[in-house]
């Protein structure tokens, strides 16, 4: 994107994107208010962050981008010491989560996060709660927010447990056709020449785009016995663990099927849903084309009897169709452990012991990790306090707010 345009606060319109339905699809799903968590993931240079701040352009909430190397208190907050100290209130300093509450949250590269930080975050999308700590006081603040994240898998992964957390992911991938490639070029040239002139090219497509998500309905839309049924059975055939898949997926199909303006969730719902929210917890194939090519076809026993999802082209009475699930999905996981390989010890040598011995610090018996250290100035952690004796040479701020 042009950083002319990113300092005018003008964003590429989502409907100029070239081969993204499926982000443009999961972002109206969480700005309509289906889901709570997106993840886009793919290589470099295929438009995830441009893609995710384009959400913008669908809702009148804010963009709140979580800064490069922010520490926990920047991300969290901590108890504001000078409110506390000259109000006796204990507030919340200003945060990025505090300025998300109400708007959406955008984290770019989220697998480079450290672990804690991404799991505290998650925590506060998906309970509505943040806390924020200081020497064993705490304050909790509300946070009702949209998480939308990028990563590029080849710089690191998350954990199995991590991408759970998430309710829709998104795969992206570089454009091979000749014509799209000149297309996305073209665009591009003509955003970065004058952003605003072409933003106006594109202004009646983004208005359908922003009237389709601002009138959908995701709580209006029923959700049929046998479509959850169906979702048990891809749930299980894929040995997604837990119950989230289960209920992004249907979550999604909602969100879809609100998009559309529908009222109730069909095949096509349950589809796409599928492809958007299993992806990244059950059993993947060699081949992840396979995976899209699920299909709706007659005749078919792969669900419970009685399960069966009519195609909107269809009349709504018949129930003759359901989900074939493609073979490759179906093979169980290989079992048996893991090709090893075995490397030579090299030789041994003498380490040089470079840390001095600290001198003049007391020091319990009990050395080691959980050990306490007793240090000349204020810096470390604080253990414990008292009523001073004389002249306070410190202060424990925790204990004088708590007090």
């Amino acid at each position: 994107m042009d950083r002319r345009a990113a300092g005018q606060g003008l964003t590429f319109p989502l409907s100029a994107l070239v081969g993204l339905e499926d982000v443009v699809d999961a972002l109206s799903c969480a700005v309509c208010g289906g889901i709570r968590t997106v993840l886009v993931s793919g290589p470099a240079g295929t438009g995830k962050t441009v893609a995710v701040r384009g959400a913008a352009s669908l809702t009148g909430k804010t963009l709140v981008e979580l800064p490069l190397n922010a520490t926990a208190e920047q991300v969290f907050g901590t108890v504001d010491i000078d409110e506390a100290i000259r109000t006796g209130r204990r507030m919340v300093s200003d945060s990025v989560m505090r300025r998300a509450d109400g708007n959406i949250l955008v984290i770019d590269n989220v697998n480079l996060l450290p672990k804690g930080m991404l799991q505290g975050i998650l925590d506060a999308v998906e309970t509505g709660v943040v806390r924020a700590e200081l020497e064993g006081t705490s304050v909790c603040e509300s946070c009702d927010t949209i998480l939308l994240a990028t990563m590029d898998p080849s710089e690191a992964e998350l954990s199995r447990h991590e991408l759970d957390r998430f309710d829709v992911c998104v795969l992206t991938r570089g454009i091979d056709d000749p014509h799209d490639r000149r297309t996305v070029l073209r665009r591009a040239l003509e955003f970065s020449s004058s952003p605003r002139r072409f933003r106006e090219s594109f202004a009646d497509p983004e208005t359908e785009l922003v009237d389709r998500v601002s009138l959908a309905d995701p709580g209006s839309v029923s959700v049929p016995e046998h479509a959850m049924a169906i979702v048990q059975s891809i749930c299980t055939l894929m040995s997604v663990d837990g119950h989230r898949g289960d209920l992004a997926v249907i979550n999604t199909a909602c969100a879809l099927a609100a998009l559309d303006r529908r009222h109730e969730i069909g095949s096509a719902d349950l589809h796409r849903a599928v492809r958007m929210c299993l992806l990244h917890r059950g059993t993947i194939p060699d081949d992840p084309d396979d995976f899209v090519r699920i299909t709706l076809v007659p005749g078919t026993n792969s669900v419970p009897s009685g399960t069966h999802m009519a195609d909107e082209g269809q009349d709504e009475n018949r129930r003759d169709d359901a989900y074939v699930i493609p073979e490759s999905m179906m093979q169980p996981p290989p079992s048996g452990p893991s090709p090893e390989t075995v490397f030579e010890i090299g030789e041994t040598f003498d380490v040089t012991d470079l840390i001095p011995r600290e001198r003049g610090l007391s020091r319990d018996r009990d050395s080691g990790r959980r050990g306490l250290m007793l240090s000349r100035d204020a810096n470390g952690r604080c253990i414990g306090y008292e009523i001073p004796r004389g002249r306070p040479k410190d202060v424990a701020l925790g204990a004088t707010i708590r007090i």
